[in-house]
């Protein structure tokens, strides 16, 4: 739960800047549910917090996009500690967003929007699929290898994205000829 769920490396190919919500739900403002841990993030404890606020805001730092805070009910950045890690987190960013990032990763996910329509009209098959992609995604991520994710429609149009060298077809369930 927590992670970034777009296709970073289209936005970037269209020199278009994500804006990432970082909205944690935390111990501040209770009640706390543990069945929601499965669908959002939940910190427990200021630790909980820094870890994930870490994860993503170096995320988008090395990605070169954007992210901003959202306090959802008015009450869960409500502590000292947490909003002393933001601040700390907002000046890291600022001075390492203009920096060039030199990582590139062996590994790239590729991902169709239009894919989903050929399976099911029906929503909750859709739905199903989705959630299935970001349990895909959210292990990515917590594996810890480094990779892109982008539309198929660009890995077709940029000749630069045939260098990787692991391809993962996520969720290319309907394929054209030219795909």
């Amino acid at each position: 739960p927590g992670c970034i769920h777009v296709c970073l490396g289209s936005y970037t190919l269209h020199n278009k800047i994500w804006q990432q919500e970082l909205d944690y739900r935390t111990w501040i403002s209770p009640p706390y549910d543990p069945k929601a841990d499965l669908e959002h993030f939940f910190a427990k404890n200021i630790n909980d917090f820094k870890a994930i606020n870490y994860r993503d805001l170096g995320a988008m730092i090395v990605k070169q996009h954007g992210v901003y805070y959202y306090d959802l009910t008015g009450g869960y950045f409500h502590d000292r500690d947490i909003m002393d890690n933001i601040a700390y987190g907002y000046k890291t960013y600022q001075s390492s967003i203009s920096k060039e990032s030199y990582l590139k990763p062996d590994v790239t996910v590729i991902v169709d929007e239009e894919s989903c329509y050929w399976i099911s009209e029906d929503y909750n098959v859709i739905g199903a699929i989705n959630r299935c992609l970001w349990a895909m995604d959210d292990s990515l991520y917590l594996s810890g290898v480094p990779f892109d994710i982008y539309f198929i429609d660009d890995l077709i149009k940029y000749p630069e994205l045939k260098d990787y060298k692991v391809y993962i077809f996520l969720n290319t369930f309907f394929m054209r000829k030219n795909e």
